[in-house]
């Protein structure tokens, strides 16, 4: 329930035109902007990126380049995908701790704070 009240948020509150990247979270019924969203038979995207890019510059810069505008946490579910990866050869989790920290814009939490919804840093197309 608390999901589909997120989902409700971000329909009155994300521009039309927003593209969400689902990051620990893959129930996408009614979710109301187009998205990516990873299977439970797949790889977290954003760890997948960050092995890529090595860097959380280089991260945002490739999600920008995908059209992706927002993400959307399941905070519980995420701490769990990741925790299970290893921190070599390369130390992804840590990319994505410091991606977190500097490359987007905390816009809200559900009341639990399960689910956060996060704005990539856009120097070139500012948001309102």
């Amino acid at each position: 329930r608390e999901m589909y009240q997120t989902y409700r948020w971000m329909d009155e509150r994300l521009p039309p035109d927003a593209k969400v990247l689902l990051a620990g979270e893959n129930r996408i019924y009614r979710m109301p902007r187009h998205f990516i969203a990873s299977s439970d038979h797949d790889e977290e995207f954003l760890y997948v990126l960050a092995l890529e890019k090595k860097n959380p510059e280089s991260m945002r810069r490739e999600l920008l380049r995908m059209g992706i505008s927002h993400l959307l946490v399941n905070a519980p579910r995420w701490s769990r995908a990741i925790d299970s990866k290893p921190r070599e050869p390369f130390d992804a989790k840590s990319a994505i701790e410091n991606f977190f920290k500097t490359q987007v814009l905390h816009v809200a939490a559900s009341q639990s704070q399960i689910f956060h919804v996060v704005q990539l840093i856009d120097e070139d197309h500012p948001r309102p």
